[in-house]
C-alpha cells in the first residue's frame, strides 16, 4: 500500500469516527428534548359540563373525505392531500353533522380522558444544533367545537339576527352560532438550558404570553395578543405549575386555553358578549399519551395539510355580507397547522 493511501485511509477513519460521534451527540440532544416535552406537557382541566372531548387525528381522518369547495370538476380524494395541492380542500364528514350530533358515540364527541386517554401532539423546533434552546408547540385536537348561544330575533330568510339583551333578558330566541367540525388549540413553550423561558396560550384568534418566574415557580403574564378591540377582558395574570406541568383550563365547548378558573368575556357579536367558562372537571394528564415530533425530521403527513379541518360553513346570515363575519350556525373548520405562524420564535 502506498504511503498516500495509508494517509487517506487514516483520514477517512478519523472523519467517520467524528461523524459518528457527532450523530451520537445529536441523538442525545434530541432525546433530552423529547424528555423535556414530556416533562413540561400540560396538566389540563376540562369543564365538568364538557360534551365534545379531545380526539385522535388518525380516527378522525377515517370519518372524513377531502373535498375541494366550489370545484365541480374536482373529485373527492380518499387520501389527505398535502402542501400546495391541499389548499382549498375541506375535510368533510362522511355523514351529516346533524346525524353525528344525534349519536353521542360518533367521532364528533372525541375521547373522554376518564375513559380513554386521547393523544396530545407536540412538535419540537430546535433553535440550535444542540437543542439547548428549543420551542415546543403542543397541539390539542377536538373533532367538534361548540359555538356560542346568543339572543336573536327572526329575520326572514336570514333566519335570525343577533340582538342585545334587554335588562339582561333575551326577548327573542336563543340561537347557537359559530360551531364547527374540527378544532385546533395550542400551547407553546420556549425552553433554554432545560429551564422554561416563556409560554403562550391560544384563546380563539388571540392569546396570552407568559414569562417563567424562577422565584414563584409559575408563569407570569407579560403581554396579550389582541385582534382589534373586540376582546374585552384580560386573561389570568399567572399560570400555575403542578409537578413540572403547567396547569391549563379548557373553556367549555369552545376549548380556548385559560390559566385559571373563571368566566372570561373575550369578544362581542352585535352587542352580545361572548364568554368562555372554565372550571375543574375532567383531568387530562397529557403526558400519558403524548406524541412527540421534531420539525427537523419526519412528521405526520396531516401536519402539512393546508386546507380546512372540517366542513364548509352553513346556515349563515345574509348580513354577514354587511360586515358581520362568520355569523353562521356552522363556520368553516380551522386552517391546517402548517399555515400557522409560530406564536413564539427562536431568540
Amino acid at each position: 500500500m502506498q504511503f498516500c493511501d495509508i494517509k487517506l485511509l487514516v483520514f477517512l477513519l478519523v472523519t467517520n469516527q467524528v461523524s459518528s460521534d457527532s450523530d451520537t451527540e445529536k441523538e442525545k440532544h434530541k432525546e433530552r428534548a423529547f424528555s423535556l416535552a414530556r416533562q413540561w406537557a400540560p396538566k389540563v382541566w376540562l369543564h365538568p359540563e364538557e360534551r365534545f372531548f379531545p380526539g385522535d387525528v388518525k380516527e378522525f381522518l377515517k370519518e372524513v373525505t377531502p373535498i375541494k369547495k366550489d370545484c365541480l370538476e374536482c373529485d373527492p380524494t380518499s387520501e389527505i392531500p398535502v402542501g400546495a395541492e391541499s389548499e382549498g380542500y375541506y375535510l368533510t364528514t362522511n355523514r351529516e353533522i346533524g346525524d353525528l350530533l344525534a349519536n353521542s358515540s360518533s367521532i364528533l364527541y372525541g375521547k373522554n380522558p376518564d375513559e380513554s386517554y386521547p393523544p396530545l401532539y407536540s412538535f419540537i423546533t430546535p433553535c440550535d444544533s444542540t437543542y439547548k434552546s428549543l420551542i415546543i408547540t403542543y397541539w390539542f385536537f377536538y373533532p367538534y367545537n361548540e359555538g356560542k348561544v346568543v339572543c336573536t330575533v327572526p329575520l326572514g330568510k336570514a333566519r335570525a339576527l343577533p340582538v342585545p339583551k334587554v335588562f339582561k333578558k333575551c326577548l327573542g330566541k336563543r340561537t347557537a352560532f359559530g360551531s364547527h367540525v374540527g378544532d385546533w388549540e395550542h400551547m407553546s413553550l420556549q425552553i433554554k438550558d432545560s429551564v422554561p423561558d416563556s409560554l403562550y396560550l391560544s384563546v380563539h384568534t388571540v392569546g396570552a404570553y407568559y414569562t417563567y418566574d424562577k422565584v414563584s415557580g409559575c408563569f407570569v403574564l407579560s403581554s396579550i395578543k389582541r385582534r382589534g378591540i373586540s376582546q374585552v377582558q384580560d386573561p389570568p395574570s399567572t399560570v400555575q405549575i403542578d409537578d413540572g406541568h403547567p396547569i391549563v383550563f379548557v373553556a367549555n365547548g369552545s376549548h380556548a386555553l385559560w390559566g385559571s378558573v373563571g368566566t372570561y368575556q373575550y369578544s362581542k357579536l352585535n352587542l352580545n358578549l361572548l364568554k368562555d367558562v372554565v372550571d375543574y372537571g375532567t383531568a387530562w394528564n397529557t403526558w400519558e399519551r403524548l406524541e412527540v415530533y421534531s420539525t427537523e425530521e419526519q412528521i405526520p403527513d396531516w401536519y402539512n395539510y393546508r386546507g380546512r379541518w372540517g366542513n364548509p360553513r352553513s346556515g349563515c346570515l345574509a348580513l354577514s355580507r354587511l360586515g358581520l363575519r362568520n355569523v353562521c350556525v356552522h363556520t368553516d373548520g380551522p386552517d391546517g397547522l402548517s399555515t400557522r405562524r409560530m406564536a413564539i420564535s427562536c431568540t
